[in-house]
Formats: C-alpha cells, sequence, structure tokens
C-alpha cells in the first residue's frame, strides 16, 4: 500500500475507524450521482506516548465509489467534524461496504461498492527533499531589476533597447589575422 493512499473494498472490510475529519468537508457528486468525493482536513493518526493525536491536520479525500441504492436519502454538502467508520453489517444490496458517517449534521449510513482514502503526500515529501539555496546576490540582483521595472521611465527604455537590438542586424566580427 503507497503512502498516503488507502483502499478498501468488499474482499476483506476490517471495522472501525477509517478517517477523522476537523472542521468542514465538502461533500461532491460525481458521475451522475454514483460516487461521492468528501474533501476536508483529516486528522492525521500518529499518536504519542499519551494517545494524544499530536499531528497538524492535513488535506484528504474520501472516495465513495458506487454510492448502494439501498443508502438512504442524500448526503448534505458540507458537513462539520466528519467521522468515517467502516460497520460491521454488509449493506443489504449486493455486496460492498457499509460506511458510518458521523457528523454534526447527523449520523448516515451508506454502503459503497468501495472506499478510497487519499491524503496529501506534500508535506511529508519537503520534510525530506532540502530547500533551494539561492546565493543573496542573486536575489538582490533580481530584487533590483523588479523594482526598476516599476519606474516608468526605465522600463519604456528597457522595452525600446529590446526592441531595437531584435531589429539590428546581426554584426560580424571578422578576424584580423585573416
Amino acid at each position: 500500500m503507497e503512502s498516503g493512499y488507502r483502499s478498501l473494498n468488499s474482499g476483506s472490510p476490517p471495522t472501525g475507524l477509517l478517517a477523522e475529519f476537523a472542521g468542514a468537508v465538502v461533500c461532491e457528486s460525481l458521475r451522475g450521482g454514483r460516487d461521492l468525493r468528501l474533501s476536508g482536513r483529516a486528522l492525521a493518526r500518529n499518536t504519542d506516548g499519551g494517545g494524544q493525536n499530536n499531528a497538524a491536520p492535513q488535506f484528504a479525500q474520501l472516495l465513495l465509489c458506487e454510492v448502494l441504492p439501498s443508502s438512504g436519502g442524500a448526503l448534505p454538502t458540507l458537513l462539520h467534524e466528519l467521522i468515517a467508520r467502516v460497520c460491521a453489517a454488509p449493506p443489504s444490496a449486493g455486496g460492498g461496504v457499509s460506511l458510518q458517517l458521523a457528523a454534526l449534521e447527523g449520523v448516515f449510513v451508506v454502503g459503497v461498492r468501495a472506499v478510497r482514502l487519499h491524503r496529501d503526500a506534500s508535506q511529508r515529501f519537503f520534510r525530506v527533499v532540502p530547500p533551494p539555496r539561492v546565493p543573496v546576490r542573486t536575489r538582490a540582483g533580481w530584487a533590483l531589476l523588479l523594482r526598476l521595472l516599476r519606474l516608468p521611465p526605465l522600463y519604456k527604455r528597457l522595452i525600446r533597447s529590446s526592441t531595437l537590438l531584435a531589429q539590428s542586424p546581426q554584426i560580424e566580427v571578422q578576424d584580423p589575422d585573416r
């Protein structure tokens, strides 16, 4: 299983907590209502010795693939403090996985064929990759050039000189030894 990616289908559905979101979660209908995408800030499962969650929330998406028709009504477009759990009882219609989505707006039980949880891996990636090092002289030169270009007379002169250079014929330098 890849870092930042989890998948769950009817093959061997474990029970328990799938994802816990902090704050608002946007619920979007995809493929004509057959799929749902829940997007928000998910809490990581990193805990210290005391059982406290010490990791900052990171962007995550919970994709509910092929929502089964026996799943009650439609979900609201905005959920708050969502907790997604896998239910022990399978959905009534033709296999799949039952999910319990508990939010401040209510508790919803949804039957789906498959569930995918995607977490943003950029924080971990950029923690490992060293930052680019640009010399101070280079940064100062670019900053000076950009500030000078804000002055209208210098901007016009620079544009005029660049167009003159583009229009001038190529000058050939001859070797004096010939």
